[in-house]
């Protein structure tokens, strides 16, 4: 049977493609399991930690990226949702009524009658919190704890007769006026925390387990309802930063109080979700439910992965992890990569230099613990797959030894079942509606811009929308990724490409990664994300050799196989142009009339027949189904790589001058934006004289790279031209048929890489932002002043600069003119009238 009829889409949709059911109204489901028709390529998504925003150290600008990324909207379930599918289970030894009348009893709630009927207070809640003139930690820090602990007690002193007694595992700790501690660095401050009682030894003493890895469940206080959007970004963030610092969280719990009203929330690798409110003075057994179902709770059901055991020593975190009933050691320090673990809705990845717990030399390995979706295989299966597809011993040997070797690997187990963050963290079911949280007008930008008055004197207005309310619509997640935990033991230690520091070194990485490109793409597979984090150099410690190799291969697929998910995460600046549109462009145009410096904003760069071709989503509504990623797609991306070498790279000693060094940073931060922005690319890789001016721009020492760059960027519209004119991208069968006819691509990409590799290329090189500049001097203080600060792409984004506020209401259409070209969309002929004029030097100015 093929692949491709194995596959299903396992969703729920949040917004329900059911005509019958409203939106965000949906009811409670199971994962269904059911074919549904799918497109043939992945959409992309940027990932929330290459926002700048996001890598800022204060905590507001990150808490606005996150609301923006999940697009203002979390998942609603009712309290009793939480209680059955979310929280630890109440112990049966316990009951409700036995300890509420106690509590009664004893005076810690308090009941009132009055001509409404009779109302319940507890203890230092008889008055509303809102009407307190006291901070929030006073209003509620104390009482609450108060609270906790009686009840706790109670529980205790109640508990059924001949029940054994049952040990309490957590309590709460209510101190919001200072951070709570980490390794990761941070200023985030809960209300309060519910912490274990016994939490992992060897911490310092002066912390009394009060720190993120000892935190079961998050408190946020505040004395009103107005502060609910507050709380809730507050508490987003909390969720997020928890998984974040915690490599032992499978999921993380909190709470919100606003006066009297408590919700709940739960955050996974899947979704978010937040409870409807209860008030806890009308429905006191409900915090009796909370209380008991937290302090008694087991610490897997709080959350914690009962496969990885940690401590603390040597000033870091130790952890024990078990795989594949093998134990492997492993710590903070050797922690190889947590990028992809900030995201949301991600697969979560980490990977961790580590070695076996018996092994006595400490070779080491390492792991990869991700969430994989769960109708993708596994990265170990996939690689299985294409390497017993390859028939000749030796391409499979070669490929063997350009991917990693895989020790061992397993799906993470809790208890007796496989962990899932649908099926086992949330017992199978989803919530029943949608939460849309409501963002105050001035964090969304929105203002009146009054454009005249009419002869019924009424004064016209129109919105201004800014980039924050554009990104929450475009957010708005269309579906639940379930996935399932998985982790992999790979043999080989290796060093990123973007870590290489010499250019001999860069070259043969990109060499084998071709050649293993070649015999996968062969067996009609095609790998779909190809990066500076996806290429390695490994060293053979024994023999010292040095060999490239390809790792991440959790988007690969067959070619022509259709897509399985809405959406997909990746860096875009690697992405072949046609991959990031999603649209097959017509290879025969050349934008020669184009005069404008690189970069520049004129009509008749948007108006040149590639631009033209690019699709408009009224014109063509269907245009996203038909799009199928190909083999030099892949090679696309190794291009980019090498151009990406080229600007971000020279040979030490190298001095540039301040407009050099403005330039090049100019020209990378347009060719490597870290987002979606295709148009600079495509006119860089498909019209030669937009290449030419970019070429003359870019100073460099390393003229081999240069010529590497230039003789291979015409090819790719010769071969992408002969594809779409005998229709290879409308092969649906999986096979790799015709990709091999004249031009042999892959052996011309092979021939101009290893015909560099004979040169002296042994060279050292720098990072260009560390390349140090001449004195200024009076000619280039003159040269383009006006050029943006060069950033290195992979550690931080450089974003959108933001345009001037208009003092004109006709500016307003210039800014929404320059918006549209922004988005790569289609410029109408009303929209020409406002865009800027060219002046001699390539800067825009106002018509």
């Amino acid at each position: 049977m093929d692949v491709s009829e194995t596959r299903s889409c396992n969703r729920t949709v949040l917004f329900s493609p059911l005509k019958d059911i409203p939106l965000f109204r949906y009811r409670e489901s199971t994962p269904e399991s059911n074919p549904q028709e799918c497109l043939i390529d992945t959409p992309f998504l940027c990932r929330i930690a290459e926002s700048s925003e996001f890598q800022s150290q204060f905590t507001n600008p990150q808490r606005k990226v996150i609301i923006e990324h999940i697009g203002g909207v979390v998942s609603l379930g009712t309290v009793d949702y939480f209680f059955k599918n979310v929280l630890p289970p109440i112990r049966s030894q316990f009951c409700i009524k036995r300890i509420l009348q106690h509590c009664i009893t004893n005076g810690i709630l308090t009941k009132r009658y009055s001509d409404e009927g009779s109302k319940y207070f507890w203890k230092g809640f008889s008055e509303s919190p809102q009407t307190a003139r006291d901070h929030e930690t006073t209003v509620f820090n104390s009482p609450l704890t108060q609270i906790f602990n009686f009840i706790i007690g109670s529980a205790e002193e109640l508990r059924k007769k001949g029940s054994p007694l049952i040990k309490q595992t957590t309590y709460l700790h209510a101190d919001g006026n200072k951070p709570t501690w980490s390794e990761v660095e941070s200023d985030l401050k809960p209300d309060a925390h519910v912490y274990l009682k016994e939490p992992d030894f060897g911490y310092p003493s002066e912390l009394e387990g009060h720190h993120w890895y000892n935190s079961a469940l998050v408190f946020h206080f505040k004395k009103s309802g107005n502060g609910s959007y507050d709380n809730a970004k507050q508490m987003i963030h909390s969720l997020i930063y928890n998984m974040y610092v915690d490599l032992c969280r499978r999921f993380t719990l909190g709470a919100t109080i606003e006066n009297t009203l408590i919700k709940l929330w739960v955050y996974n690798r899947s979704i978010i979700i937040a409870s409807k409110p209860f008030d806890f003075n009308e429905e006191p057994e409900m915090l009796i439910k909370l209380i008991l179902s937290l302090a008694f709770a087991e610490k897997e059901a709080l959350g914690w992965d009962s496969q990885v055991k940690s401590w603390y020593a040597n000033n870091e975190r130790q952890f024990d992890f078990k795989i594949a009933r093998e134990h492997y050691k492993t710590s903070s320090s050797m922690v190889f990569e947590n990028f992809k673990a900030e995201g949301i809705y991600t697969k979560g990845t980490r990977i961790y230099q580590a070695f076996k717990a018996k092994d006595k030399k400490k070779k080491l390995l390492i792991i990869k613990d991700y969430w994989p979706d769960e109708i993708h295989d596994s990265e170990d299966m996939i690689l299985k797959k294409i390497r017993d597809e390859i028939t000749d011993f030796k391409e499979k040997t070669t490929f063997k030894h350009s991917t990693f070797s895989i020790i061992a690997s397993e799906k993470v187990k809790v208890g007796r079942r496989f962990d899932h963050t649908v099926k086992t963290i949330l017992h199978q079911k989803i919530p029943v509606e949608t939460y849309k949280l409501k963002i105050p007008n001035e964090e969304i930008g929105r203002k009146e811009k009054s454009l005249g008055s009419t002869s019924k004197g009424w004064f016209r207005s129109k919105r201004h929308i800014r980039d924050m309310e554009k990104k929450l619509e475009k957010n708005k997640k269309m579906e639940h990724v379930y996935r399932w935990h998985y982790r992999i033991v790979y043999a080989e230690v290796a060093i990123p490409y973007y870590e290489l520091r010499n250019y001999k070194d860069m070259l043969l990485v990109l060499e084998h990664s071709v050649e293993a490109l070649r015999i996968m793409h062969k067996v009609g597979s095609i790998h779909r994300d190809i990066s500076i984090g996806n290429l390695y150099l490994y060293i053979d410690p024994s023999t010292n050799s040095k060999r490239g190799i390809i790792g991440d291969f959790e988007f690969a697929k067959r070619a022509g196989e259709k897509r399985n998910c809405s959406i997909r995460t990746g860096t875009p600046d690697f992405m072949a142009v046609e991959v990031a549109e999603q649209f097959y462009y017509n290879h025969q145009y050349d934008c020669l009339d184009v005069d404008a410096l690189p970069g520049a904003l004129t009509t008749e760069t948007f108006n040149c027949p590639i631009a033209k071709d690019r699709p408009n989503a009224e014109d063509h509504p269907q245009a996203e189904g038909v799009f199928e990623a190909n083999y030099v797609h892949d090679l696309e991306s190794i291009w980019w790589i090498l151009v990406w070498t080229w600007l971000n790279f020279d040979k030490k000693g190298t001095v540039l001058s301040p407009y050099q060094s403005k330039r090049r940073s100019q020209i990378t931060s347009e060719l490597f934006p870290g987002k979606v922005e295709s148009l600079p690319r495509l006119r860089f890789l498909y019209t030669e004289k937009v290449f030419t001016k970019y070429n003359k721009n870019i100073p460099g020492t390393l003229p081999a790279l240069r010529e590497i760059i230039s003789t291979l960027r015409p090819e790719f519209s010769k071969i992408y031209a002969v594809m779409k004119e005998k229709g290879i991208n409308r092969e649906l069968d999986g096979h790799y048929t015709g990709l091999l006819d004249e031009p042999k691509f892959h052996e011309k990409f092979l021939d101009v890489l290893r015909s560099a590799l004979k040169g002296n290329i042994d060279i050292d090189v720098v990072m260009t932002d560390s390349i140090p500049t001449t004195t200024v001097t009076a000619a280039s203080s003159n040269c383009d002043s006006n050029v943006g600060s060069k950033r290195s792409f992979y550690k931080e984004n450089v974003e959108e600069r933001p345009k001037k506020k208009a003092r004109f209401s006709d500016q307003l259409d210039v800014a929404v003119a320059l918006d549209v070209i922004s988005q790569d969309r289609r410029v109408t002929r009303s929209m020409t009238n406002f865009l800027p004029n060219p002046t001699s030097s390539g800067r825009i100015k106002s018509k």
